[in-house]
């Protein structure tokens, strides 16, 4: 049974927190995920519907389920084809890879692992 929570803590006060449970039921939507800032939340539930709460209600539901995979490959694709740079910068992958070592890094010692101050120019 794989069953994890992350916190990240960011120097201006953010926090972040992710959930991963392979215990619960298969019927279950898979992801979740809720974000809260200036008074407003966002909820993206298994990548088939948004919600935003403010002032008012904004709801999308999509036909299908869409999770960007295939668009994050064709604009790869022409990145390398047309010579423009990857749609996801080389410094974000870097740090995305970096904290998730460091994530396996806490689970083997069950410590807390700080993240070097890394700033992006």
């Amino acid at each position: 049974m794989d069953t994890l929570i992350i916190i990240l803590r960011f120097e201006n006060g953010s926090i972040a927190s992710i959930s991963y449970f392979s215990n619960g039921s298969k019927a279950l939507r898979k992801e979740y995920l809720e974000v809260f800032s200036a008074g407003q939340t966002a909820i993206i539930d298994d990548f088939k519907e948004l919600r935003i709460y403010g002032k008012k209600l904004k709801r999308t539901r999509l036909l299908s389920q869409n999770k960007g995979h295939k668009k994050e490959v064709e604009l790869f694709l022409k990145s390398i084809k047309y010579g423009k740079p990857a749609p996801i910068p080389f410094e974000d992958v870097y740090l995305s890879t970096f904290a998730t070592f460091k994530v396996i890094e806490s689970i083997r010692t069950s410590k807390t692992v700080n993240l070097p101050k890394i700033t992006k120019e």
